[in-house]
């Protein structure tokens, strides 16, 4: 499914772009984020259309239903909506498959820039390790060979879902596997894309040369988890294990292993495996200043227990 998307020419200072039209691939299921960058996009001044499927359209938005194994279809469409920008929302499966489908027919349509699948944590330097996000940093490699410029854009863990990965209704205390003393980023999806958004912000803002080949480590906030629980004003609890219904369990599991070690962190180095200095330009959330003039949630914007 395609969502498109048109914004007019911004004059800024420095800063110019030419980049118009926008599509965006992916469901609009529940938890993708996807509805947060279409609502930005639509949000932008001047926007002509947007194309959307399975949830409430913005008014400006119209369906475009795509099928990724027909590539002479997908090169018309790109062609046809004279796309810039493709943005992918598609979920980890489709990664390797559909969303590659995608960038190859972008790629003959010349669109200039690919914004894949991330949203979440560090995946420089994952290719080959059996780690499961390896496919992430694979398919970064594949836009490399066929010449297609991108943008990758790093989140650490969604502000929302905290009482997910602490496990809060197990017990209302804030579960912690490990020390709990390491930093994790969080952020939030409506910071991310709604409204206007950073993704829109800076693909309509910043020069091309400025976009290709690029990653925006962006945050709300860096804390730890027993920081967690004090800003949250909860008790919080050391456990090896935090009950719950599979698969969650499992998926639970391994993203308080990733927080446990660091990697969680829009500064982590799997090359060095540590956090980048925090007056570096790889640092968590190094990418906010972008943005220049917004202020960003809090976590209790977002989150009340």
């Amino acid at each position: 499914m395609f969502h498109f998307g048109s914004s007019p020419h911004l004059d800024y200072p420095v800063m110019s772009n030419t980049n118009t039209s926008f599509a965006v691939l992916g469901s609009g299921g529940a938890g993708s984020i996807s509805p947060f960058i279409v609502d930005a996009l639509s949000e932008q001044p001047g926007v002509k259309k947007l194309n959307f499927a399975s949830r409430s359209l913005p008014a400006n938005a119209e369906l475009v239903p795509v099928d990724y194994d027909d590539h002479s279809a997908l090169v018309e469409i790109f062609k046809k909506y004279s796309i810039d920008v493709v943005v992918s929302t598609l979920p980890l499966p489709a990664v390797l498959d559909a969303q590659k489908k995608a960038a190859v027919a972008a790629k003959e349509a010349g669109v200039k820039l690919f914004v894949p699948s991330e949203y979440g944590f560090i995946t420089f330097g994952l290719a080959g390790t059996g780690n499961i996000l390896s496919e992430k940093d694979e398919f970064t490699a594949f836009l490399t060979s066929i010449g297609l410029p991108y943008s990758l854009f790093f989140t650490g863990a969604w502000i929302r879902f905290i009482p997910f990965f602490i496990g809060y209704e197990s017990n209302q205390k804030v579960n912690i596997v490990g020390k709990g003393e390491t930093p994790v980023s969080f952020t939030a999806e409506e910071d991310l894309a709604v409204p206007s958004g950073f993704i829109a912000h800076v693909t309509t803002t910043l020069p091309q040369s400025r976009l290709s080949n690029a990653h925006f480590r962006i945050q709300n906030e860096h804390l730890t988890l027993c920081q967690l629980a004090d800003r949250l004003q909860k008790p919080f609890v050391f456990t090896d294990y935090i009950p719950g219904q599979e698969p969650y369990a499992s998926l639970r599991a391994f993203l308080l292993s990733q927080f446990e070690a660091g990697t969680a962190s829009t500064g982590w180095n799997h090359v060095e495996q540590r956090e980048n200095p925090k007056d570096s330009d790889e640092a968590a959330g190094s990418a906010n200043h972008l943005w220049e003039g917004y202020v960003w949630k809090k976590l209790e914007d977002i989150v009340g227990l």
